[in-house]
């Protein structure tokens, strides 16, 4: 996936703490950055909906850190930590079977999964 991308899609549904930790790995470097997930934004803000997978939606809402994977000073990987903490607060969603909704305009849309709004003109106002 593009890095700008991810960082736009992904990164955008977490909430990052201001401590961090680094770990050298043999020649990997892991930075743990604590987060707390976004479950509470509309849900076309998601990149899919990722509470057609009851299991999955929950681990990302108790997990407490992302791990950044980094080789040469270049970031090789991201994934959710195994720690989780199951008092974080949740947000209950039913999957629908629905992958669209409406957005602001009336146009249906999941907006960050068609990666409209990375990509579109915007006019200044």
């Amino acid at each position: 996936m593009n890095p700008l991308v991810w960082r736009t899609v992904y990164l955008s549904i977490f909430s990052f703490e201001s401590d961090y930790r680094v770990e050298k790995i043999g020649g990997l470097t892991v930075i743990h950055l604590p987060y707390h997930f976004r479950n509470k934004l509309d849900p076309g803000s998601f990149p899919y909906p990722f509470w057609h997978q009851p299991k999955k939606w929950d681990a990302y809402q108790t997990t407490v850190e992302l791990l950044l994977v980094m080789k040469q000073d270049r970031v090789i990987g991201a994934l959710r930590s195994a720690e989780s903490d199951e008092r974080r607060p949740r947000v209950h969603r039913d999957w629908d079977h629905q992958f669209m909704w409406r957005g602001e305009d009336g146009r249906e849309e999941p907006r960050y999964t068609l990666y409209e709004n990375l990509f579109r003109r915007r006019t200044r106002t």
